[in-house]
């Protein structure tokens, strides 16, 4: 009997082992799966990184390309705003000279060199005199 007791002892150790010896294995599976899902996450996080950084830089030179262009076309409006007044004064040397284009705009360039100051100047005050007496 007492054979028999060591035996149903020992049987149950061993299916005791056994069970835990499964529970582990299941639980090494587990964690090897769980290793994986974190590789394959931390490469995905990379790549997104990267693809953050990368969005990130064209940003930042289309904004820069923005600040240029805004630049070039508050330029250019400034430049037609001049030249509008350029042209305004070029018709005041015409009328009052009997002149063409090119010599009232010779006359303005002359003016210009000799007050050493800009010519889009001398024609703003010349067609604010016109104004004036208009």
């Amino acid at each position: 009997m007492r054979s028999e007791v060591k035996q149903e002892v020992g049987d149950g150790q061993a299916r005791t082992i056994a069970s835990q010896d499964q529970r582990i294995a299941a639980m090494a599976e587990t964690e090897t799966a769980q290793d994986a899902e974190i590789g394959r996450l931390d490469a995905a996080a990379a790549t997104s990184d990267a693809l953050v950084a990368e969005l990130t830089a064209k940003a930042l030179v289309r904004d820069a390309r923005i600040a240029e262009l805004v630049a070039e076309v508050e330029g250019l409006t400034a430049a037609m705003e001049r030249r509008a007044v350029i042209e305004q004064a070029k018709g005041v040397i015409m009328s009052t000279m009997q002149c063409g284009p090119d010599a009232a705009f010779a006359v303005l360039v002359a003016q210009s060199q000799r007050e050493n100051r800009k010519l889009s100047a001398i024609a703003a005050e010349l067609a604010a005199m016109q104004d004036r007496r208009s």
